[in-house]
Parts: structure tokens; C-alpha cells; sequence
């Protein structure tokens, strides 16, 4: 999932292959280094979100920035690089036969997502970007009027990315210490920070200093949990 935080005006990615194209128009392309202009192409604006399903291929361009939430994993497969070198000069390395092997040739999907509201008592409170089987993620906005409380036990983890504004978290634990007193505590955040948030913080107190938004995610599909148990807020 790439979520675009800023983009310049013109700013494209590519992601997903035109209709009909084949394994040997791909290699064909590679030959002639006019790859890209057998991708779908996508102007970007701040706030667009894209989901690119494993054996979707895809590249960014120049002028923005993008926040990236993937399922875990170290394999990358590189069909071209742009005749970029690593730090001894030398091009790296390319991956094409395992990279057709995986390529999908026959999804027209446009990745580009038409995110959804996500609502609290019928009033919208964030939008739901990306609801797949290995994770989810939403943005969700808060003002400096609203001082909310959260109390809903979580089997799993968080990451919170915060995109604009400053503030206090509060915190505690679902469990308890040696002592019967549970854990708790507070952080600052402010733009730009990435939050590993553990399952184990149950209740949780935004406190903004200023307009707040920000991205979590988490794996699973913990935003359908989180409508379920609306009320808990």
C-alpha cells in the first residue's frame, strides 16, 4: 500500500501493466529501455492511496513522498534500475526471469483506491485506506477541541505515522505488574514520527495540541474491529 503524503504538481507513479501487454512485449521493452511505456500511468495528489497486490510490478517517480505499509517480506525482484550504480560504481543486480515468473499479465486492476469514511455515531472521524488479508490501515483525524479515550483491548500491534500536528498520547497496560498496578504512561508525537504502539496498551488518551492526522496500521483486519466496537469511544 503506498499512501501519498505530498506529491508536486505532475508528480506519476506506475504500477500495473497496460492491457494485453505479454512476456515477450516485456522483454522486447527491456531491450529497447522503454519499459515504462508499457505501465499504467498515475498522476498523484497528497492523500491518494494505491493497493499493489503481490505480482502487480511498479515504480515511483520523482517529486513525493510516500508512506509504505507491506506484508513482512525481504524479496524484492528488480526489472530495471535505471542504470543506477551501487557504492563501487557497479549496476546492481537485476532479478528478470524470477520477476516474469511472478508478474501478473492478465490483472487490469487500477490500484488507485477509493478510500471509505469511517464513522464514530454518525460522525465521520477517518477513512479506511487498505482492508487485506495480512494487514489494515486508516487515517484518522483529531482536532485540538477533541480530547478522546480509547479503552479496547487489541491482540495485536500498531504503527502510528503521524503526518501533521503535535501532542500527547497517554497509555496503559492490559496487564498488570508484580505489584497488581498496571503499566502506564505518556508520549509526545509530532509530524513525521513513526509509533510502534504493543496490543497490550488497552486504554489510550489523545490529547492534540493542534489539528492531528495520522496513519495506522496493523496487521490483520483490525478495522473491522474497530466498527464493531465503536462505542468504546
Amino acid at each position: 500500500m503506498w499512501y501519498v503524503v505530498s506529491a508536486q504538481p505532475g508528480a506519476r507513479l506506475l504500477a500495473g501493466l497496460k492491457a494485453g501487454v505479454t512476456k515477450q512485449m516485456l522483454l522486447a521493452a527491456l531491450a529497447s529501455r522503454s519499459l515504462e511505456d508499457l505501465f499504467q500511468s498515475h498522476e498523484v495528489h497528497s492523500g491518494d492511496t494505491f493497493f499493489l497486490p503481490a505480482g502487480m510490478p511498479h515504480t515511483i517517480g520523482p517529486g513525493m513522498v510516500i508512506f509504505e505499509v507491506q506484508e513482512y517480506s525481504d524479496l524484492t525482484y528488480r526489472l530495471y534500475d535505471y542504470n543506477r550504480r551501487d557504492a563501487n560504481g557497479k549496476p546492481r543486480e537485476l532479478h528478470i526471469e524470477k520477476a516474469l515468473d511472478v508478474i501478473n499479465f492478465n490483472s487490469e486492476a487500477n490500484p488507485k483506491v477509493v478510500t471509505r469514511e469511517l464513522l464514530i455515531r454518525n460522525k465521520k472521524f477517518g477513512e479506511g485506506l487498505v482492508d487485506c488479508p495480512y494487514f489494515s490501515a486508516w487515517k484518522f483525524e483529531v482536532d485540538e477541541r477533541k480530547h478522546m479515550t480509547e479503552h479496547r483491548p487489541s491482540d495485536r500491534f500498531n504503527l502510528w505515522v503521524v503526518l501533521e500536528g503535535e501532542g500527547t498520547i497517554t497509555w496503559s497496560s492490559a496487564h498488570h505488574g508484580m505489584f497488581g498496578a498496571s503499566y502506564s504512561g505518556q508520549f509526545v508525537y509530532k509530524p513525521g514520527e513513526c509509533w510502534f504502539v504493543p496490543a497490550e496498551f488497552a486504554s489510550r488518551g489523545y490529547y492534540p495540541k493542534n489539528k492531528t492526522s495520522l496513519i495506522i496500521a496493523a496487521p490483520r483486519s483490525p478495522s473491522e474491529e474497530l466498527e464493531k466496537n465503536s462505542d468504546a469511544y
